[in-house]
């Protein structure tokens, strides 16, 4: 199994890969506080296309239709590694 690696390493080139992401906190100045929209964590089946990271998903826009949507800026990659070898 490879290990992490930087994001700045990651390929671009459509290649499909595991995302390691933090929860970027935004200010709610109705709250006047900070808050995350969910915990640092792994996102599988990723690819970078149209210039931003998207994540493989069967909920959200597009209910039961699955897809590859956005991360958004609740959460910057920070490492990636390859997809692990299929079982044999």
């Amino acid at each position: 199994m490879s290990e992490w690696q930087p994001i700045d390493t990651a390929p671009l080139a459509g290649t499909m890969v595991d995302l390691w992401v933090v929860a970027v906190p935004r200010y709610n100045a109705y709250f006047e506080k900070y808050f995350t929209d969910g915990d640092d964590q792994r996102l599988t089946d990723c690819i970078f296309e149209d210039d931003q990271w998207k994540h493989w998903t069967e909920i959200g826009d597009h209910e039961y239709d699955p897809h590859h949507e956005p991360i958004g800026d609740c959460f910057k990659p920070t490492h990636w590694m390859p997809l692990p070898e299929p079982p044999q």
